[in-house]
């Protein structure tokens, strides 16, 4: 009957190279951002929740970092400071206040503390969350109890896109094994899952 949104997000952040045995001489991209993606983490789950959705999380989904030698290969040498590095964000707003543009001036707002620049930010993903409230679903006539999802589904945009109309979405297979290698779905899911369509469907609507 809901689900958190989706954010995807990649950028660079440009830091300041340097000899490895002065650090303080320049700004590590890799390290500082990774702090800067802490700090980002912890400020979307303690701001940007919802009593049924729960907690806005982020998971740092890519991480690539090191001297930029202006060729597009990223030095490997240990002896320098990284200073770039590339990140992509996947972000699941349990709030419809959290956009990605809200995201990007979260993150423009530390870069003075951390004497960074941000560089070739690009969305994938600017998807908000769904969730019809439990007394709104009484006309589909739903048996059983139904909570909200833990990953994104498609019916946020269909809720959103039809002025949030009563919507819940109903399907086969175990939420444990999803996208794990030689994900499946047992007969006995698919069977369960008929027989809940074939109720709905005989049970009609409250008019």
């Amino acid at each position: 009957i809901g689900c958190r949104g989706l954010i995807e997000i990649s950028f660079k952040l440009r830091g300041k190279t340097g000899h490895a045995g002065r650090p303080e001489l320049g700004v590590n991209a890799i390290t500082s951002g990774i702090n800067l993606i802490s700090k980002l983490k912890r400020q979307l789950a303690a701001k940007y929740s919802d009593p049924v959705l729960g907690t806005s999380t982020l998971n740092l989904a890519y991480c690539q970092g090191g001297l930029d030698t202006g060729s597009g290969v990223l030095g490997r040498q240990g002896n320098n400071i990284a200073d770039l590095a590339e990140f992509v964000l996947d972000i699941r707003p349990a709030s419809s206040e959290l956009t990605a543009q809200k995201v990007l001036k979260i993150i423009e707002s530390y870069l003075p503390g951390t004497k960074l620049s941000l560089e070739d930010w690009l969305v994938r993903h600017n998807l908000g969350s769904w969730l019809t409230p439990k007394p709104d679903l009484a006309d589909l006539n739903l048996p059983g109890s139904y909570e909200p999802s833990l990953g994104y589904i498609d019916t946020q945009m269909l809720w959103e896109t039809f002025d949030q109309v009563p919507c819940a979405t109903i399907g086969a297979g175990n939420l444990a094994i999803a996208h794990t290698p030689n994900e499946y779905v047992e007969l006995s899911s698919l069977e369960a899952t008929k027989n809940t369509i074939v109720t709905m469907v005989k049970g009609g609507y409250n008019d």
